[in-house]
């Protein structure tokens, strides 16, 4: 892109994934990695306050309640390693 920036304009979709790695591939073949460093029920609970924006309510409900599930998860793991237990 920096051959000719004014006309560079990619833009990826890419699904959610649950380790947080994106690879995106440019149509000038530049690689790009990205690597999300928010919890899994931070990005879910996000998913859920936009679908209440755009109207979505019963995923925003799914949304919301997997985030709460993924915070548990996050929650237990974090007092586990706090008291020096492994899993």
């Amino acid at each position: 892109m920096i051959d000719d920036i004014s006309s560079a304009r990619p833009i990826a979709a890419i699904e959610f994934r649950d380790d947080g790695r994106y690879e995106v591939t440019c149509p000038k073949g530049h690689k790009s990695v990205t690597i999300l460093q928010q919890q899994k029920f931070e990005v879910l609970f996000d998913i859920g306050a936009y679908a209440i924006v755009d109207g979505y309510y019963r995923e925003a409900v799914s949304s919301f309640t997997s985030s709460l599930e993924r915070f548990y998860e996050f929650f237990v793991k974090a007092v586990l390693l706090n008291k020096g237990i492994g899993e």
